[in-house]
């Protein structure tokens, strides 16, 4: 069973237009709801593939309510929840069609007290000693310390169960610290760690082997159209972007953690779990809604990723 853990739930509302200017009526050519929050988008992506998956974190009102039943489809999720203050909120993803391009605007929700806090870190505590993996994920909410994820992976780590952190800002910096299996940049949030842009594949690259030389077994740094970068000790790979016609990207990343944690769980070497984790970030990328995927475009896609060792540019 893979552990997901996820402080700061929400959920998506992504509208998709043509021709966005300000001050103008715009009338949306469709729209679709998906999951908001990064480790609740990897539950979804797991229960789509029929992986055994528990997620928790805080949730509140309606909204909350919602985000459990859309998870809870799947048969594999199960969910447990603290229940807090507020409610979760709701981000809005703004595709417009024209220009390829989209915004995602997102907006605080969840009251979490100190009591809130300890409740959830007794529950991850419960339930550690049957999964197999862990994956802690998203931003904070308004009253939790970024702390919070330091103790969560070392709970995991004393466990002997091994942890993917995938967050940005304070989150990440103090996740970092506490040396989790595997961490999960995009560029900008590996620029924040390194503290200086990162702007050729060398320069990733090396900002990677850093975390890596700290004590990180595995750092998947990612750069959009320039795919990704696998490091760890031993080997660094580098995984090109599949060639799709991409609805919505948002929550791609979200389903290559959920592929790396089925390799985590199922004991895989790094690169099946990279090549599950893509194929499923290609899949999402062919839906409307966040973190939303077909389990038969996952298996169709599989065949196309190319993993293969990186070269520095001469």
């Amino acid at each position: 069973m893979i552990l997901t853990i996820t402080p700061n739930t929400g959920l998506d509302r992504v509208i998709f237009v043509q021709g966005f200017a300000w001050g103008k009526t715009i009338r949306a050519d469709s729209a679709a709801w998906g999951m908001g929050g990064k480790a609740t988008d990897a539950s979804l992506v797991l229960g789509e593939l029929g992986e055994p998956n528990l997620a928790t974190g805080f949730a509140a009102g309606e909204t909350g309510e919602r985000m459990v039943r859309m998870l809870m489809q799947h048969p594999a999720t199960r969910c447990d929840f603290v229940w807090v203050d507020g409610e979760t909120r709701t981000n809005y993803i703004l595709v417009e069609r024209s220009q390829r391009t989209q915004s995602t605007i997102t907006v605080a929700g969840l009251h979490v007290r100190p009591e809130h806090v300890a409740e959830l870190e007794q529950r991850v505590a419960e339930v550690l000693p049957r999964a197999r993996c862990a994956v802690v994920g998203g931003s904070l909410p308004a009253g939790v310390s970024p702390e919070l994820y330091p103790r969560l992976i070392g709970q995991a780590k004393t466990h002997n169960v091994p942890v993917i952190l995938d967050a940005s800002g304070d989150a990440l910096r103090a996740g970092v610290a506490a040396l989790p299996t595997v961490v999960k940049p995009n560029r900008d949030e590996l620029e924040s760690l390194a503290g200086r842009a990162l702007t050729t594949e060398q320069e990733i690259v090396a900002a990677a082997r850093v975390l890596v030389a700290q004590g990180i077994g595995l750092v998947v740094a990612t750069d959009g159209p320039r795919g990704l970068w696998a490091v760890t000790a031993d080997e660094t790979l580098h995984a090109p972007v599949l060639a799709i016609e991409a609805v919505n990207t948002a929550g791609a990343g979200d389903a290559l953690v959920a592929g790396l944690a089925m390799g985590l769980a199922r004991g895989w070497p790094w690169r099946e779990g990279l090549r599950w984790g893509i194929a499923a970030a290609a899949a999402v990328c062919l839906t409307p809604g966040t973190a939303v995927c077909r389990r038969d475009d996952v298996h169709h896609l599989l065949d196309q990723v190319v993993i293969t060792p990186w070269r520095p540019a001469r």
